[in-house]
């Protein structure tokens, strides 16, 4: 097929379109330890103009992060150097939004929350995600693809493979991933055109590759510099030749002066637990829970159809095996030691997918493309568009839902023997536990409750400080609360309102329990004193006249008890109506408790962070709404009462304006000047 040249303003237009795009799916937080880590070099970079890491302060005064300290006193992060640098930008926006409303950064972070920080930092992912959709459509390019096709390679491949994910979520293979290709791509274009500058762009995105994410960058090099000698003339490959050997055995002789030998680093390499092995690669290809074609389904277009892969694409399919072989077999491998025990590492921990292995993605599905062309239109309609379905769909549950869920009420680990087994592990292997049918329950749960997780009915009734998220019971979804409780709502006419409730005082324990003595004010003004026995339903009606009521008004219920309590007493609101009105108990109003909130908003916190300030107690009240809620950031916004509206939907109209332009002027230029 002719090439036809893309213009640079069809490439910004692309770019602008799948960037706006993943910003639109971003959560709005940092959801990983690595993200905080790295996030916390970030900031003292910008803040300190030091590249180290913040102290482990846990439990008393922050999280922990896998900070390390060294013999000089400093606390640093392992790795990731270049992927904290790409967090400044969020740093420097952040501060602004701080030094507009007067207000100090968080000191602790990521315990004390910072929405303004986690919100730009969020989208660092995507904007990585929308460089490597420009590279893979170049690339595309470059393997004789037409401009049309290779526009669709580029979405097909970050959208049905699990690159989406990793476009949104706050590890940093993303940025890895995007160098590692862009190094393949140039030095595809060096083969092409034999130009020196591609050689020299080659070199520079592998050093933004090493310091990207970890040592792991290692495991490039090989397959970089097979394909690099693919691409070399006769010449030019007798030169490269010559030069890797001159700086193979400088290398052996930097090792021996530091007493070491290449047979112990060999030794080293291969002394590995075969078990482990043996369990890591087959968890990476078959296991119902982290293998790699059941969360890029396309991918498994390559087993099928193996014998349809052309000539064109064998530089790419060597560089891919051995870059798949390096992984494997390193990373499949990959332990720490527990006790003087084995501890398979290959799963990665909480994330969603195979992050370790998702840099093989990119090229093997430049072999899918190429299979694709060879197959006849009935395999394509029943099983290359049935495969790629399942992928969006995958991508979507994994986008929609915090991939902290996927674990939700497992136990962590059991033992077998001396032998400790984690959840990450039992739950890649056991079909009933595997992350991608957790989360499609959780997800189709979750968007059926939308709804009811945002209707406040005629009266604007929000339980907004001091609540429990909403309990489901087999009387129904309960509303509880235990020191403070919390509710506000309107008054849409002049006439006086009649406020019912069916209240039940109970405890944790049954073994001494008390009477609650609840004091109702509205307003501020005290409105009526209540006993209520424990374990028995009680009705509260309330008559409110006319001149007591506010366009908005604030019912608190406060609780006290006689005797100093054994265990927690709850006091659950089991029914609420309003002038014979029933009112919905699943809503979810929070403060966000950021140290932005009462500045940007104006609003006064009552409870949470004036009674209870305990941050531990705020982090557990924003993984409620996490847990119950889209992981979308401007979804979220919509359950936080202080958070600044107009700021907040001001930036979801732009974000969306800038997505439906983009594309608009992609599509335009697309069919009116390309083939």
């Amino acid at each position: 097929m002719s090439q036809r040249k893309i213009s640079f303003s069809f490439l910004f237009s692309f770019f602008l379109a799948v960037f706006s795009f993943l910003t639109l799916i971003s959560s709005g937080s940092l959801d990983s330890e690595d993200g905080w880590l790295y996030a916390s070099v970030a900031r003292n970079i910008y803040y300190h103009h030091q590249v180290s890491a913040a102290p482990d302060e846990y439990p008393d005064l922050n999280v922990h992060m896998n900070s390390e300290k060294g013999s000089d006193g400093v606390w640093r992060a392992p790795g990731s150097l270049g992927y904290s640098l790409s967090l400044v930008p969020a740093v420097f926006l952040s501060d602004l939004v701080h030094q507009a409303y007067r207000v100090s950064p968080s000191q602790h972070f990521p315990l004390e929350h910072d929405w303004s920080f986690h919100l730009f930092a969020s989208f660092t992912n995507a904007f990585y995600g929308a460089i490597l959709a420009v590279v893979l459509l170049l690339y595309a390019q470059e393997l004789h693809f037409s401009v049309k096709e290779s526009v669709l390679i580029s979405l097909l491949t970050l959208g049905t493979t699990s690159l989406l994910p990793l476009a949104k979520f706050s590890f940093a293979h993303m940025m890895f991933i995007t160098f590692l290709i862009t190094t393949f791509y140039f030095i595809k274009r060096f083969g092409r055109t034999q130009k020196i500058y591609y050689l020299f762009a080659s070199a520079v995105t592998f050093l933004f590759l090493a310091i990207s994410y970890n040592e792991t960058f290692t495991l490039t090099v090989f397959p970089l510099g097979i394909y690099l000698l693919i691409h070399l003339t006769p010449k030019q490959r007798r030169i490269a030749l010559l030069l890797a050997g001159v700086g193979f055995f400088c290398l052996l002789g930097m090792m021996t002066a530091i007493k070491s030998s290449f047979l112990d680093l060999i030794l080293r390499t291969i002394k590995i637990s075969p078990k482990i092995l043996f369990e890591g690669v087959w968890g990476y290809l078959f296991s119902p829970g982290k293998s790699i074609f059941l969360y890029s389904p396309p991918l498994l277009i390559v087993p099928f159809f193996w014998h349809k892969m052309k000539r064109s694409i064998k530089p790419e399919l060597i560089a891919a095996s051995i870059l798949t072989f390096c992984y494997l077999y390193v990373l499949g491998s990959a332990s720490i030691s527990k006790l003087g025990i084995l501890q398979p590492i290959w799963h990665g921990g909480m994330n969603w997918g195979v992050r370790y292995i998702s840099p093989l993605i990119p090229l093997w599905m430049f072999v899918v493309f190429d299979i694709f062309r060879s197959l006849r239109p009935l395999q394509k309609k029943l099983i290359v568009v049935p495969l790629f379905l399942l992928g969006a769909w995958i991508q979507l549950v994994g986008v929609s839902t915090s991939y902290l869920l996927q674990y939700i009420d497992l136990p962590y680990n059991f033992f077998i023997g001396k032998t400790e087994v984690l959840v990450y592990e039992y739950a890649s292997f056991i079909p009933r536990y595997t992350p991608l049918y957790t989360l499609s329950k959780e997800f189709i749960k979750l968007t059926l409750d939308v709804p009811k997780t945002l209707i406040t009915g005629k009266y604007h009734v929000e339980f907004f400080d001091g609540f429990d998220p909403p309990y489901k019971s087999g009387a129904g979804v309960l509303r509880g609360f235990r020191k403070e409780g919390h509710i506000s709502f309107t008054q849409p006419s002049k006439d006086p309102i009649k406020i019912s409730f069916a209240l039940l005082n109970l405890p944790d324990i049954i073994k001494n329990q008390q009477p609650a003595k609840i004091v109702l004010l509205l307003n501020g003004q005290f409105l009526k004193e209540v006993i209520l026995l424990p374990q028995k339903d009680q009705e509260l009606q309330l008559i409110i006249p006319t001149e007591q009521l506010l366009l908005k008004n604030t019912i608190v219920f406060q609780v006290t008890y006689n005797q100093k309590l054994v265990s927690p007493q709850v006091i659950y609101i089991k029914k609420m109506m309003v002038d014979d009105t029933v009112v919905n108990l699943s809503s979810l109003d929070y403060p966000d408790m950021s140290n932005l909130g009462t500045a940007t908003t104006m609003r006064s916190y009552e409870y949470s962070g004036k009674v209870i300030t305990d941050q531990w107690a705020f982090w557990q009240m924003r993984a409620r709404v996490n847990e119950r809620t889209l992981d979308y950031w401007w979804v979220k916004n919509l359950y936080y009462w202080d958070r600044p509206v107009f700021f907040i939907w001001s930036f979801v109209a732009l974000n969306v304006s800038a997505f439906v332009l983009s594309t608009f002027f992609t599509i335009k230029i697309l069919f009116s000047k390309m083939d």
